[in-house]
């Protein structure tokens, strides 16, 4: 463009020189309308170039803003997987004490149930010895049975016994004088008669006695069996149930272990994708250094481009001017 001016000038000097005046203007105008075309063209690519620029800057910023948001956005998840590390350590902390504990509950279950077979063992024993008392008692009622029976065998031979002794006492008196030793004798048996008949009325009554007394007796002892009975059932009863605790129990560990092992392997799952999600986070943050480094570069194209805009509407200008001139 310079160099079209510069002929220009040349033209001018040999025009006044060699060329009428005519043949200058001529090639003058000839020249502007060139330059004209030449400036025109280069102003519409400047304009161009600048909204490109511009186009450019805008998507750059752009670029920058989410390798920015994308930053953060990762940051946050560094933050989750963190705290989601120290949770599963907190519950495999938690697990380990319950496993602990499930040891000495299935420690103290094991104890519960030896003491259990112990009361069962001592109730077969206490029922037992009941059994042997109750066969006593029902021996002693035989025995009583058989007392009573003899008791009303000495009462009835005592009755005969007075009998014969008062015809004994009617011969007697019927003997006269000879017979008053006789009397004297009938009238000893009579009185041992109503002795023994005495006699054989409280042993009746201590037979009676006794009796009833071994009638409750047994009617407790099957009572104390019978509660025997059902303790040692509730007993059994309760064996299973620390059976079915400490089979619980036993399991509850293995539980814990294989949660132990999933939580271990999501530990391992959560550091090896934390350790990606870093890394991505320093490329993300190299990136939004480099895209802030683009934009400002891009921000000096486009003042580059609007001071080469400014420059292209100042040679129109110009170019309009030296055409006007000539006019």
């Amino acid at each position: 463009m310079l160099k079209v001016i510069e002929q220009t000038n040349d033209v001018e000097k040999n025009g006044n020189e060699n060329s009428t005046k005519f043949e200058a203007d001529s090639w003058i105008k000839t020249s502007c309308g060139h330059l004209e075309e030449v400036v025109s063209g280069f102003s519409s690519r400047s304009h161009e170039m600048l909204a490109s620029a511009n186009e450019v800057a805008n998507s750059i910023q752009q670029v920058a803003q989410g390798a920015n948001d994308q930053s953060n956005e990762i940051m946050k998840i560094v933050e989750l997987l963190t705290s989601l590390t120290k949770e599963t350590d907190l519950v495999q902390g938690k697990l380990f004490t319950v496993h602990k504990n499930t040891q000495e509950t299935e420690t103290q279950a094991v104890e519960g149930e030896g003491k259990i077979y112990e009361l069962i063992d001592f109730i077969v024993k206490v029922k037992n010895s009941f059994d042997v008392v109750m066969e006593n008692v029902n021996n002693l009622s035989g025995t009583v049975s058989e007392i009573g029976k003899i008791t009303d065998v000495i009462n009835a031979i005592s009755e005969q016994t007075n009998l014969l002794a008062l015809n004994a006492s009617i011969e007697a008196a019927r003997a006269g004088e000879q017979g008053k030793g006789f009397t004297v004798v009938a009238e000893e048996v009579r009185k041992l008669a109503e002795e023994s008949k005495v006699s054989s009325g409280k042993i009746v009554n201590l037979v009676k006695s006794i009796s009833q007394g071994t009638e409750s007796v047994l009617d407790n002892s099957s009572k104390v069996g019978a509660l025997l009975e059902g303790q040692a059932e509730v007993a059994n009863d309760t064996i299973i149930s620390f059976e079915d605790i400490i089979a619980s129990v036993k399991n509850v560990p293995v539980l814990i272990k294989e949660t132990g092992e999933s939580l271990n392997k999501v530990t391992e799952n959560s550091n090896s994708v934390l350790d990606k999600v870093k890394k991505v986070s320093e490329v993300s943050e190299v990136t939004s250094g480099t895209s802030e480094e683009i934009s400002a570069s891009c921000e000096e194209l486009v003042a580059s481009c609007e001071e080469v805009s400014k420059l292209a509407s100042k040679l129109e200008n110009e170019v309009e001017d030296l055409k006007n001139k000539n006019d």
